[in-house]
């Protein structure tokens, strides 16, 4: 594709000596801040449903990926061909049920050869392919998600309510007797046993949590405008007038 060359081309005359001055400094690091916050821009296009933002979010990532790309190049460690050849492979490799004999009627199925093929072919642990910078509520949907698929899971819904209802028990009793390392393991507990009742409702928990904190802060803005409407600053009215400001904003903001 024309298009894509042309974006090749651009980004490797950026780091060329007639280039860019802070391209040319980029490392693949310095690169993973960037990545990462194009991906949430990218999130927050989609939960907009907005075609534009999503376009042009999916545009920046691939800026990112392919000055990623060009700099394993120039370092001589591979090139673009080499790594859309390992993809092409792994796709087929991990899809037996539908380039090879294997046979799978349902999502759950296939999702388990993908599974059995990077254990068995391409030697990888269970927990493996996690990544250790992911966000911890999103590492533990993605442990709950691996376990399940081994048979370490839960028969429904109704067992894993049993788990968080057990799990929040365990950290009030340890809140009673006032053992704060205890504490800090319960609510580990709790909030894995949470993602796993997320897993099981086809609820991602990391996402779910950013749509709450989003929610929370743009409630806490209105807050802040009828106040500055009355000529006053919050830190000085009364928690009450908060509170209820508060429940008039839940009417008004429920994104």
């Amino acid at each position: 594709m024309r298009e894509f060359n042309n974006l090749y081309s651009l980004i490797s005359f950026l780091r060329s000596d007639k280039g860019c001055p802070w391209d040319k400094k980029q490392t693949i690091r310095s690169l993973k801040k960037f990545l990462v916050e194009e991906l949430y821009e990218l999130l927050d296009a989609i939960d907009k449903d907005s075609c534009d933002e999503i376009v042009e979010e999916i545009g920046d990532i691939f800026l990112n990926l392919m000055m990623i790309i060009v700099i394993l190049e120039e370092q001589k460690k591979t090139n673009l061909k080499e790594i859309l050849k390992k993809l092409n492979n792994k796709i087929v490799a991990r899809h037996p049920h539908v380039f090879g004999t294997k046979k799978a009627l349902t999502h759950l199925e296939a999702s388990k050869h993908w599974e059995i093929h990077k254990k068995f072919r391409e030697g990888k642990k269970i927990f493996g392919s996690i990544p250790k910078n992911a966000p911890a509520l999103q590492k533990a949907y993605m442990m709950s998600k691996k376990a399940e698929k081994v048979g370490f899971g839960f028969e429904n819904v109704r067992s894993i309510k049993d788990k968080v209802n057990e799990e929040i028990k365990e950290l009030y009793e340890a809140i009673d007797i006032n053992n704060h390392i205890n504490v800090e393991h319960e609510i580990g507990d709790v909030l894995i046993s949470i993602a796993t009742l997320g897993l099981y409702l086809d609820i991602n928990p990391e996402i779910a949590l950013q749509k709450a904190c989003k929610r929370f802060m743009k409630r806490f803005e209105y807050i802040e405008k009828e106040i500055e409407k009355m000529g006053k600053n919050i830190f000085e009215v009364p928690r009450e007038m908060i509170e209820k400001l508060w429940e008039k904003s839940k009417l008004k903001i429920n994104i």
